[in-house]
Formats: structure tokens, C-alpha cells, sequence
């Protein structure tokens, strides 16, 4: 199964610059704020029997940016800094717990019942 993702992403950030005005003198500058953006990505998941599938997905992220003002003494400087990413995973998925369906149909998953142990039989996977 191919699938793409599409949303908004966002969060805190915040970045600092130093800059050297002279011997032993370092002027700062910072922004910080709430940034935000789009993101998308593609996946797929291969089902390599009933009870294991493999998944591998990317997604790309641009939030928004941030901008800071400083002085160095010989004139004021802007600073801009903004996040673009591209994030990759992988997993495998392990289906434990299944019931039928109603009138005996597909199988549904469900949940461990409350307190029950999560025991895994490496023989239950490729059975």
C-alpha cells in the first residue's frame, strides 16, 4: 500500500548569534517564537504475511521564520533563521490481538485486554 500525508506542523524555536565587535566583546541577538508550516510526505507498507507488514515513510517540513535585529556598534544587522526538514523512518508492525468480525467476517484488531501480559511467540510471527 502507497499512501502520502499532508498537514501543519508547528512549535517553539528560538536562536541566538554572537557576534564579535572587537578584542573580548561579543554583542548577542535572539528570536524566539511560535513557527509553523506545512508538511507532506509519501509512504508505503508491505505486508509480509498476516501478522507482520514493513513500513518506510519521508516527510518534508518549512516553518516559518524567525527575524532579530542587533547592533555591533558600526551599524544595525537583521538575522534571519528558518527550519526546513526532511525526516525518513522505518518500522515493522506486529498485529497481536485479533477477534472476528461480525456473522464470522474479517478479522478486527483490538486491543490487550487491561492488565493482560504482552508476550511475544517469535514462532506466532511467521506462522
Amino acid at each position: 500500500m502507497v499512501y502520502t500525508t499532508a498537514g501543519v506542523a508547528g512549535g517553539y524555536g528560538s536562536f541566538d548569534v554572537l557576534t564579535d565587535v572587537g578584542p573580548g566583546t561579543v554583542t548577542t541577538a535572539n528570536a524566539a517564537g511560535i513557527v509553523y508550516g506545512p508538511t507532506a510526505g509519501v509512504g508505503a507498507e508491505y505486508a509480509v504475511n498476516d501478522k507482520v507488514s514493513l513500513t518506510a515513510e519521508g516527510a518534508v517540513t518549512s516553518l516559518s521564520p524567525l527575524t532579530t535585529t542587533g547592533d555591533k556598534g558600526k551599524g544595525s544587522y537583521t538575522a534571519t533563521g528558518r527550519t526546513n526538514d526532511f525526516n525518513v523512518r522505518s518500522g515493522v508492525k506486529f498485529p497481536f490481538f485479533e477477534r472476528a468480525g461480525p456473522q464470522g467476517g474479517a478479522l478486527i484488531r483490538t486491543a490487550p485486554p487491561a492488565g493482560s501480559p504482552h508476550l511475544i511467540r517469535p514462532s506466532a510471527l511467521f506462522a
